[in-house]
């Protein structure tokens, strides 16, 4: 759902970066950003209180179900950071930066590999931790990956896409409207992609 919010996103900042419309492309992306960081909550909140009706989902069996429950209820907190993450991940990439997000990737990358090392099988005087220390290194990583992307955009001082909550206000409900209208489609698609893949 989230990758199909910030594709949709991404078509209007393609657009608008082309037409040198900076005013639009930073509200495409708050807009973006706000739905995506719901719909992460949306599915944060079973994951947390509900964790382990949410596993029976996939697996009945005891002890998948147990310590599938642990890892949901702490990896859900890493939805809020993923939906950033690729919120200027994407809009990076849509206006010719593919490089940061890049980066921000193979670092998350890096240290989800080297936390998982650490955490699961307790090496370098940490505890081992297995499953609880997997969902911790996923939540890490995905926190490290968002604040390299957003420290870049911030901290360079002139990037268009460094936007504050406070812009909210100049966003109409006819330009949220006319974003849907294309977003909606590629959620679609990415939702019944990924519906289908965790069926299979």
């Amino acid at each position: 759902v989230i990758i199909g919010i910030h594709s949709g996103c991404g078509v209007f900042i393609s657009q608008f970066w082309g037409k040198g419309d900076k005013n639009n492309i930073r509200k495409v992306l708050l807009t973006g950003l706000v739905a995506s960081v719901v719909v992460a909550v949306l599915f944060m909140v079973p994951a947390l209180f509900y964790s382990e009706g949410v596993v029976t989902i996939f697996n009945d069996e005891a002890s998948v179900v147990s310590e599938g429950a642990i890892y949901l209820k702490i990896v859900c907190t890493s939805y809020i950071f993923t939906a950033m993450s690729f919120g200027y991940g994407f809009a990076c990439r849509s206006i010719g930066n593919a490089l940061i997000p890049m980066i921000a990737s193979v670092i998350g990358l890096v240290s989800n590999t080297v936390l998982n090392y650490i955490l699961i099988f307790g090496k370098l005087g940490a505890p081992v931790m297995g499953v609880s220390g997997a969902a911790i290194a996923t939540v890490i990583a995905r926190a490290v990956e968002m604040l390299v992307i957003m420290g870049y955009i911030y901290i360079s001082g002139n990037s268009v896409l460094a936007v504050r909550l406070k812009e909210l206000k100049g966003i109409s409900k006819e330009f949220v409207v006319k974003v849907f209208k294309t977003v909606i489609p590629v959620v679609l698609n990415e939702s019944s992609w990924a519906l289908g893949f965790v069926a299979y």
